[in-house]
């Protein structure tokens, strides 16, 4: 900042030379500090696992509907699908773990 940039009522220390906020600290783990909350929040395992069972079931029922050359089973098994599919990210299982560590 100039001498012309500060605003009025700023102690004379600061002028003629650069102030304001500290530098940020170098350190490794600055990088992890830094990310969004979402990122490194928790994933939450109840969600999870349901995640995981939806996910299954509708694996089971495309199985089924292609054993059974059925269009009904075959929905249903990409709708349960992918209702485990939006629960699996609401509950991070998908998160790069190599943040973490």
């Amino acid at each position: 900042m100039t001498d012309e940039q500060l605003p009025p009522g700023t102690p004379s220390a600061c002028r003629g030379r650069r102030c304001g906020p500290p530098a940020r600290p170098t350190r490794p783990s600055a990088a992890i500090e830094d990310q969004e909350p979402d990122e490194t929040a928790p994933s939450r395992p109840r969600l999870a696992w349901v995640a995981v069972a939806l996910l299954i079931a509708g694996a089971v029922l495309v199985g089924l509907a292609v054993a059974l050359r059925s269009w009904v089973p075959l929905v249903a098994g990409v709708v349960v699908g992918v209702a485990g599919l939006v629960l699996a990210l609401r509950a991070r299982i998908f998160q790069d773990v190599s943040l973490s560590a």
